[in-house]
């Protein structure tokens, strides 16, 4: 009997549980069809979703949960489907955009990060050291031009290319053209030059990062530069060919699903390392 009733104590405080993260669930997404209601005629709300969702370590009794919100742009220059994701703070009682260290400022919304569950951002296309049957799998979504990019990415890339078989490596581009104009042209040039066989495109681009100025316009300028780096003689019409578009879209559809924002960002086995040092424990280097 008393087995019995302990069956019947821990079903009753699993379908309590059950209940009421659905029910904190759908609390959030009511949340945002009220706040997002679609003014002025804007937009229309296909589906909001709640995807995911982590304890949040730094506030006990507080989680981070992760939504997926679709709409349907009526007007502008986006007009169609346009998929939104969101990360809200909730203790279940109170819900929050985002908290910030009372010293230094930091943001937690910054700091958390989706984990990747879509195994298909391991794909061949954006393979750039390694075979992809490694052990270990690291995804690297940086900015060619950003300066902690520049800082991070020229030691990280010569240890795992000085390192073979330990790791596969994964680059994705996200040109934060605001804050770096020639970003997004010398995105587009990386893509071509390594499409036309070019080796170690992303390291030589990081390596050489003085002959790019940052806050150039001038296309012509930007490819004259990458070109004279590389040895190429890769042209502007090359770099908006539909393929290349369709490429730097892909990149920001998997980018957006992380809800990444800033560069450098490394995820290591799916995890993100917030400090950026984790291959070196697996390349065994100090």
């Amino acid at each position: 009997m008393r087995l019995s009733m302990s069956k019947l104590l821990v079903t009753s405080l699993l379908s309590s549980a059950i209940l009421s993260a659905a029910t904190i669930d759908s609390k959030i997404e009511n949340f945002f069809k009220s706040v997002i209601n679609g003014r002025n005629g804007l937009y229309k709300i296909k589906t909001i979703q709640v995807k995911d969702h982590k304890d949040l370590k730094q506030i006990p009794g507080w989680k981070v949960y992760f939504v997926d919100i679709d709409l349907d742009m009526l007007k502008g220059p986006n007009k169609g489907d346009m998929m939104v994701h969101e990360k809200v703070f909730t203790n279940g009682e109170y819900i929050a955009k985002d908290f910030l260290g009372i010293d230094n400022h930091d943001s937690l919304k910054r700091e958390i990060a989706v984990d990747i569950t879509d195994n298909s951002i391991y794909n061949k296309e954006h393979l750039i050291y390694g075979t992809g049957n490694e052990k270990h799998k690291i995804v690297a979504i940086s900015d060619p031009l950003c300066p902690f990019c520049q800082d991070f990415m020229p030691n990280f890339l010569k240890a795992v290319k000085e390192h073979p078989g330990k790791v596969a490596v994964y680059y994705y581009h996200l040109p934060l053209g605001r804050l770096h104009l020639a970003s997004p042209t010398m995105s587009r040039l990386m893509l071509v030059a390594r499409a036309k066989g070019v080796k170690d495109v992303e390291l030589k681009t990081y390596q050489n990062k003085d002959y790019f100025v940052t806050d150039e316009k001038d296309e012509s300028k930007i490819i004259r530069a990458f070109n004279q780096v590389m040895g190429t003689n890769i042209t502007k019409e090359e770099i908006h060919k539909p393929k290349i578009e369709a490429e730097i879209k892909e990149d920001k559809k998997y980018i957006d699903a992380l809800m990444i924002s800033g560069t450098p960002t490394i995820y290591v086995d799916g995890k993100k390392d917030a400090s950026r040092t984790k291959y070196k424990s697996i390349l065994g280097i100090k």
